[in-house]
């Protein structure tokens, strides 16, 4: 429709080369996600909005200090209305991963478990972080240094005499 267009002419010409081309993208996108009129493209302005603001706030909170991608909005869109997770569950793991060397990959790691384990509140993301936790602790304490897993011979004062070590006796 022409507010329609009237909206995509306003996004087109926010950008550095506009052109018709990238007119006929945005209205195509507009068409795809089933925003046809300008109700419907505000309503879808918002939420990409809101999408990009978490996105940010995600990025902050696990201490990076950029914006995010565009893949990476993309996804937390993907979390947020696909699989309808809260904002505070993303931010809380924003939070956890801000110690990871990769924090995004430690994001999307933990939220991909919680997705899988039907995590959905932030006590039981909470609860479910304490388990991973306790589970690593038990298995490294119960890992033992290859060094020391090699198998152990024991010889017999014969077989040392015959290799030519002389055990004494004091």
């Amino acid at each position: 429709t022409e507010s329609a267009i009237n909206e995509a002419l306003s996004a087109m010409t926010a950008s550095m080369s506009p052109s018709f081309k990238y007119l006929d993208a945005i209205l195509e996108s507009y068409r795809m996600r089933g925003a046809l009129n300008e109700e419907d493209i505000n309503a879808l302005q918002k939420r990409e909005d809101a999408i990009r603001e978490l996105a940010r706030l995600m990025l902050e909170r696990a201490k990076l200090k950029r914006p995010p991608t565009r893949a990476q909005r993309d996804e937390v869109g993907r979390w947020r209305e696909q699989w309808h997770m809260d904002a505070e569950l993303l931010l809380f793991a924003a939070e956890r991963a801000a110690e990871s060397s990769q924090p995004f990959l430690e994001i999307r790691r933990l939220i991909e478990a919680w997705h899988e384990e039907g995590v959905a509140t932030l006590d039981a993301a909470r609860s479910h972080v304490e388990d991973m936790t306790a589970a690593k602790q038990r298995a490294k304490g119960a890992k033992r240094s290859r060094s020391l897993a090699y198998g152990q011979r024991k010889y017999t004062e014969a077989e040392l005499n015959d290799i030519g070590i002389k055990l004494y006796d004091d």
